[in-house]
């Protein structure tokens, strides 16, 4: 059953988020086939956010810092979130021909489920408990190699979390809730006994369980990450540039929020930057990539959008944006 699987546990002692982040993508680079990597990380004081979002807009960047906290961009969509050493991450990262969301999911979802807490999907990238989410998770897939990681909240500091992350109302309002607090939830109010070293080895037995017990550690220190840290710890990466728009238009839709930032010259579109937590990233980047250069007219950007070539859930998403921008008043 395990024939062709060389399954593998890659643990990092280091709480920076550049490190572990460069650490993701170097292990995700060097994937050979028939492999498939548990990685298992955690972040001190940190805001991670999705490829695709503005991290003014989504982080108190001021406060955290302050505080000694950093920002950090990861390679995959979804929105941003805030890792403490009351958090366990982990990532599979994982041959293309080996990659089963599914069976990814129920690998977690059977750890949790075997410390005595009933955990449950909720959505696309959800994982709940008492119906509120300890676990957001976010992909990454190509033509050679998949990556599927999420968080899981043991005993985080949800007062923190607040006090970091700006959440806009338009999601709160789409979520039903009424705040952060209350839609989040730690292990550990569930589950009083339950430690972040219980779940790290819940995750690892389960890992045995599902891909053998012939397991291979590898050290961190196989891996030659320093390219991969100079871009995660690199201004143009975290942030990038961030000209001063003459406009901008933002909505939320049920995948997700988006927001247009432009910089017009002439009635033309010399500068765009288009943020979403969607978790279509690969979608996000196309849209940006086709409205630049245009004439700033809402019925040239729609007929350049539908000319992008993407699937059926990315053309949901691009439909409903030409329905929304067909209607804009600005």
């Amino acid at each position: 059953m395990h024939r062709n699987i060389k399954p593998k546990i890659v643990f990092s002692k280091i709480y920076d988020p550049w490190f572990n982040l460069a650490l993701e993508e170097a292990i995700l680079n060097s994937i050979n086939k028939g492999e498939i990597f548990l990685y298992i990380w955690q972040n001190d004081k940190t805001v991670i956010i999705g490829k695709n979002q503005n991290p003014w807009k989504e982080c108190n960047i001021t406060t955290l810092k302050r505080n000694g906290g950093k920002i950090a961009r990861r390679i995959t969509g979804g929105g941003a979130v805030y890792h403490d050493l009351g958090n366990v991450n982990f990532s599979f990262l994982v041959d293309k021909e080996q990659y089963d969301q599914t069976k990814q999911f129920n690998l977690i979802l059977n750890a949790i489920k075997k410390l005595g807490i009933n955990a449950e999907l909720s959505g696309r990238n959800d994982i709940i408990a008492n119906g509120r989410k300890f676990s957001g998770n976010a992909f990454y897939v190509d033509e050679h190699v998949g990556l599927h990681h999420g968080t899981i909240l043991v005993n985080t500091d949800i007062s923190r979390m607040i006090r970091y992350l700006n959440v806009s109302k338009e999601k709160i309002i789409s979520k039903g809730i009424d705040s952060v607090k209350a839609r989040v939830v730690n292990l550990k109010d569930i589950k009083p006994e339950i430690t972040v070293e219980a779940i790290i080895n819940r995750l690892i037995e389960e890992f045995k369980n599902v891909y053998g017990n012939n397991i291979e550690i590898v050290d961190p220190i196989a891996f030659n990450i320093e390219k991969f840290y100079e871009k995660h710890s690199s201004w143009e990466w975290i942030y990038g540039e961030t000209p001063d728009f003459n406009i901008s238009f933002s909505k939320r839709f049920i995948w997700g929020e988006i927001e247009f930032n432009l910089q017009l010259e002439k009635g033309k579109i010399v500068k765009s930057y288009v943020y979403s937590d969607a978790i279509e990233t690969q979608v996000i980047e196309k849209i940006n990539l086709a409205i630049k250069d245009l004439d700033f007219n809402f019925d040239t950007i729609n007929e350049s959008l539908r000319k992008i070539d993407i699937d059926a859930d990315g053309k949901e998403l691009i439909n409903n944006i030409i329905d929304w921008l067909s209607n804009i008043n600005i």
